[in-house]
């Protein structure tokens, strides 16, 4: 069996190395292994890796240090960093170093895998099962969009038809392959997180505005200034996070929870969603106001 990819893993915790290794070889991927990461670019000159999978802490080279040398290096392949620190701030710092995207510990390893799958190549007719046409179509589409610096846009679809594929796609298009490197492209998953996790990951917060808040500390829609955010499946975004995210969609500008200053951001905003959202407007779930915002500029994504 040819192999789908070549899976270069640097993670010092052998539990980790073990059930990555052993879920990437299921899904036909070729994996080597590295505890340690101390000579990355040399490593990588002889196993010629698509993807690199980069823990940030290790205990020799830090996985910045180690993203940096990638970087230099020129090696080519995409790198993801693993982390269990679960901030923004921790993803714009490796995405600017050009880090193509972080996972968080603990995985939801069919999730990740899937991710893996269409993140080890960039957007191509090879990352879509279909009608040729269609997916031409959907290139076209997405290249307008771009052209006209669309600000705000929905991508629909099934779970797996490569929404966030697409949206990384488009915030190529908009900032060019060089500018894209520095513009942040911040995704953000709104299932994955409670309502009040989600509402100061989106906003941040200032000192004070409640018990653990000892510090002030930026909210992904200001840590994504002058670049795209992901707002990933918002037709489950709760009520209240609705209401807020339309004033940021309208008004450009944002308020961290317990502040009374609003702050501009020059931001794309891309949302997708698996769901019908007109269904979702019928039953009360769902903003019509919000929906129609978003969907002013859209792109379907057919089945697999």
């Amino acid at each position: 069996m040819v192999a789908k990819g070549k899976v270069l893993l640097i993670d010092d915790d052998a539990l980790i190395l073990a059930t990555l290794t052993r879920s990437l070889k299921k899904q036909g991927y070729e994996v080597l292994a590295d505890p340690k990461g101390q000579d990355v670019p040399a490593l990588a000159k002889t196993f010629h890796p698509d993807v690199v999978l980069l823990d940030i802490r290790l205990p020799g080279k830090s996985g910045i240090e180690i993203l940096k040398e990638i970087t230099e290096s020129r090696i080519g392949a995409k790198v993801i960093m693993l982390t269990s620190d679960d901030t923004a701030e921790t993803a714009i710092k490796a995405m600017k170093l050009g880090a193509v995207d972080y996972l968080t510990k603990p995985f939801n390893l069919e999730r990740e895998v899937q991710w893996l799958r269409l993140a080890s190549s960039d957007f191509s007719d090879d990352n879509f099962v279909g009608n040729a046409s269609a997916i031409r179509e959907i290139k076209e589409k997405a290249e307008k969009m771009a052209a006209a610096k669309v600000s705000t846009m929905l991508i629909t679809g099934e779970s797996g038809t490569g929404k966030e594929v697409l949206a990384r796609h488009i915030h190529r298009l908009l900032h060019g392959e060089e500018g894209s490197r520095s513009a942040p492209f911040l995704p953000i998953n709104c299932t994955a997180l409670p309502e009040s996790l989600l509402e100061s990951e989106l906003f941040g917060y200032e000192k004070g505005a409640f018990t653990d808040a000892k510090a002030e500390k930026k909210g992904v829609f200001e840590l994504a200034n002058k670049g795209s955010i992901l707002l990933d499946e918002i037709g489950d975004m709760k009520q209240n996070l609705q209401n807020k995210l339309l004033r940021i969609v309208e008004r450009r500008a944002v308020r961290r929870i317990g502040g009374g200053v609003e702050i501009p951001v020059d931001v794309t905003v891309m949302a997708t969603t698996n769901r019908d959202l007109s269904r979702a407007i019928e039953s009360g779930e769902f903003r019509m106001d919000l929906y129609y915002r978003l969907n002013a500029f859209s792109i379907h994504l057919p089945p697999l």
